[in-house]
Parts: C-alpha cells; sequence; structure tokens
C-alpha cells in the first residue's frame, strides 16, 4: 500500500513537472510543419516540367557526374539484340529466334526530384 502511494505521488510529481513539455512540443511540430506543407506538392501529368538543378537545391556537377557514370559504363551486351540473344542461349539445344527483335538503344536515362526533370540523356522518349 505504501510502495503504490509513493508511485503515485512520484508520478503526480513527474506530470506536474513537464506539464510544460507538451504544449511545447506541440507548438514546435506546428512550426516545423508549417514549413514542409507551406509548398504546394507537384505531380506531373503528361507533361513533365524540367527544373535546373540549383532550383532544387541539387549539385550541378554531381548530376553531370552521374550521367558521365552512366553513359560510360552501360551494358556491353551487343546492339543488335538478335546476336545477344543468341549468345545467351548458345547451350540451348534447338534453340531459334522466332519472332523480330528490336535494335538495343544507346545509354538513356533521367533523373527526377519531386516530380521535376532534373537531367535527362539519350533516347528518354522513345
Amino acid at each position: 500500500m505504501a510502495e503504490e502511494i509513493f508511485i503515485k505521488i512520484i508520478i503526480l510529481k513527474s506530470m506536474t513537472t513537464y506539464n510544460w513539455l507538451r504544449p511545447f512540443l506541440v507548438f514546435l511540430l506546428s512550426i516545423a510543419s508549417c514549413g514542409v506543407y507551406s509548398q504546394e506538392p507537384y505531380y506531373p501529368d503528361t507533361v513533365w516540367q524540367i527544373k535546373k538543378p540549383a532550383e532544387l537545391k541539387m549539385n550541378q556537377q554531381i548530376i553531370d557526374s552521374a550521367i558521365s557514370f552512366a553513359v560510360h559504363n552501360e551494358t556491353k551486351t551487343d546492339y543488335d539484340l538478335r546476336v545477344a540473344d543468341l549468345k545467351a542461349y548458345v547451350n540451348e539445344p534447338g534453340y531459334k529466334i522466332i519472332g523480330p527483335m528490336k535494335p538495343r538503344g544507346k545509354p538513356a536515362g533521367i533523373i527526377l526530384k519531386n516530380g521535376y526533370i532534373v537531367a535527362q540523356w539519350g533516347d528518354v522518349i522513345g
């Protein structure tokens, strides 16, 4: 019984000591969320908007180096996919290509941030 009273006193004392904490945290969170929700979110539709990396607080040099890396480290697969396909299945007995195969395109890619196109290279539309 005495322990129960002692625990209740400690709980009540701690609640009164930190009574200011809850309103303070609510105040801080409401101020922090104002900056986050003050901007209208952008959702691209059929036409995507293009922005420069600086507009989205991105480093142009890093974007350029990522594009250079992607272009210089593309797959070693043949551009003629018929040849690539036959090389891949050379050990399969009786394998043959039945339908047409399109040629593989050059390296292509796109960098997005918050729904905006920051950079693109190659034929990204085709």
